[in-house]
């Protein structure tokens, strides 16, 4: 056994046991009842011990500032080993990996084991950083057809059919923290937002998409993983086409557009699409006369 992992055995059997494991049996069980009663919660997803050093240095790391941490952020610690599913579900992909969970929302860490480090991402991670949009918050807080005044956004539209679930937001909620107040990162159910679904001509499952000046640009990386959408929000989105974003239909955009897709399903010629049209234009502006009378009526 090499000196270096005596040494760390060594701390960890002197050091007071403040790191609760959950056992494989049980565990969805267990891990959900922790869930309920702690609101910040830090997952360290382990080897058993000791069978690699990285993971016997983050025990021992954690072991150390756990009461500081319990104490200063009211952050617990808990150890999970042998959890594939777990594993699966939050995408942990090696170990030792760190998942902070705030009332049951993750986030993954991608920095080192060290203890100033750790500190810092926590105390910035303390609160939910990704943004949910639809069809009726989208235009107002991005502004993406104006020129996205509000800053840059980096938007990924997903919905139960795709495989990463919890996996993805803490993927997310990651590039969302690193990425603060530089650009903002948001989150769109595709099920819930057919309007942008169809105005983006979105396909995909998930499909990122970044607004940049009223331009946007389709993701182009292979992975999605931190580093990943962190790299492509911090500009390797110019290395994708940019696109004019799609103005936002208004309602008499639809409604013509209803009428003239009524009408090609129905096989009728192109006189009466004309007429139809006529009669559109015709209602619209006696809707927009009527009201502004109504205005008129009520001032006086």
């Amino acid at each position: 056994m090499s000196r270096k992992r005596v040494v760390l055995l060594v701390m960890l059997t002197f050091l007071p046991i403040v790191l609760n494991t959950v056992s494989k049996n049980d565990a969805r069980k267990e891990f959900e009842i922790i869930q309920k009663t702690e609101k910040y919660l830090l997952i360290l997803f382990s080897m058993p011990c000791c069978s690699c050093v990285e993971c016997v240095e983050a025990e021992a790391l954690l072991t150390s500032i756990h009461p500081e941490l319990d104490e200063a952020l009211g952050v617990k610690v808990v150890k999970l080993t042998d959890q594939t599913d777990l594993e699966r579900e939050y995408g942990i992909k090696k170990k030792p990996s760190l998942l902070f969970l705030r009332e049951k929302i993750p986030s993954l860490y991608d920095g080192e084991f060290e203890t100033s480090a750790l500190f810092h991402w926590i105390g910035t991670n303390k609160n939910p950083a990704v943004k949910y949009l639809d069809d009726t918050s989208f235009e107002h807080l991005t502004q993406a057809a104006t020129g996205a005044t509000t800053g840059d956004w980096l938007t990924v539209f997903t919905d139960l059919t795709c495989e990463k679930g919890q996996a993805l937001l803490a993927i997310l909620e990651a590039t969302a923290g690193s990425l603060k107040g530089r650009v903002n990162v948001a989150k769109i159910n595709k099920e819930k937002s057919p309007e942008l679904v169809e105005r983006f001509h979105v396909t995909k499952c998930p499909e990122i998409l970044f607004f940049h000046h009223g331009k946007m640009y389709s993701y182009n990386l292979d992975k999605i993983d931190i580093s990943s959408l962190k790299i492509f929000g911090e500009g390797w989105y110019k290395n994708s086409k940019a696109v004019p974003v799609p103005v936002q239909k208004t309602y008499f955009d639809r409604m013509t557009e209803g009428i003239a897709n009524y009408l090609k399903a129905k096989q009728l010629g192109g006189v009466a699409l004309v007429v139809a049209a006529v009669i559109v234009v015709l209602t619209f502006v006696w809707l927009w006369k009527d009201k502004s009378s109504d205005k008129g009526t009520k001032k006086d």
